[in-house]
Order: structure tokens, then C-alpha cells, then sequence
């Protein structure tokens, strides 16, 4: 019989493996809310994102953030995300991030307080 060759072509590696295979694009790495139209809820997310900026595990937030990039908009009821926890716990490192990542830092929580004005 006649031996049939298949060729495989090896697949260049990756720059950097994201996870998502080579069928599906990743997700854009930039936000696409509008700030003003996030929900104030107080979700598992939010309790989640409290507590990495209260331990400040900057690896976490940055891959959160990476992958989700929205996520830096979310608002608990009282109106406030991660940039006032970031300046209320006085972390400058999670607030660079944070505006790299592109939060807004003039909207004001329920109280009206805008995030620097709880900086201690």
C-alpha cells in the first residue's frame, strides 16, 4: 500500500500563552463602560476586589484587571470601587494601577466624596 504522509506543521509558539487557544481572540484589553452607567451593587465581586486592595495583593488586582478590564469601574452601594479602597487604605502602588487601568478619579460616591478625599 501506498503510505499516506502527513505533514504537521509546528505551530510557532506563542509570545505569550493567554488562554484562549488560537480559535478565539482575546478579550480587549481596554474598557469599553461608561463609568457613570456601572451599577452600585454590592456583589461578589466587589467583596472580592475589597479584599485584594485591603491585603494589597497588587499580582491579583493587576491580573483581574488584565482579564476584565470593566472591573476597574465596579461600585458598591455606597458608590465606591476600587480607587476610593485603594485611597482609603493609602496604597499609591494599587492607585497607579488603578490609573493605568483607566478609572476615573472625579466621580463622587454616595456621600459625594470623590476617591482622593478619603485618603488618609
Amino acid at each position: 500500500g501506498e503510505k499516506k504522509k502527513k505533514k504537521k506543521k509546528a505551530a510557532p509558539p506563542p509570545e505569550e500563552d493567554d488562554g484562549y487557544g488560537e480559535e478565539s481572540q482575546p478579550p480587549p484589553r481596554t474598557s469599553t463602560v461608561n463609568p457613570k452607567d456601572v451599577p452600585w451593587a454590592n456583589t461578589a465581586a466587589t467583596t472580592a476586589m475589597w479584599e485584594l486592595i485591603d491585603r494589597a495583593d497588587m499580582q491579583n488586582i493587576d491580573g483581574w484587571l488584565s482579564q476584565d478590564p470593566d472591573a476597574v469601574h465596579m461600585r458598591s452601594e455606597d458608590g465606591r470601587g476600587p480607587l476610593w479602597w485603594a485611597n482609603e487604605k493609602g496604597n499609591q502602588e494599587i492607585i497607579d494601577l488603578l490609573r493605568a487601568k483607566g478609572v476615573r478619579n472625579d466621580l463622587k460616591d454616595s456621600t459625594g466624596k470623590v476617591p482622593r478625599e478619603l485618603r488618609k
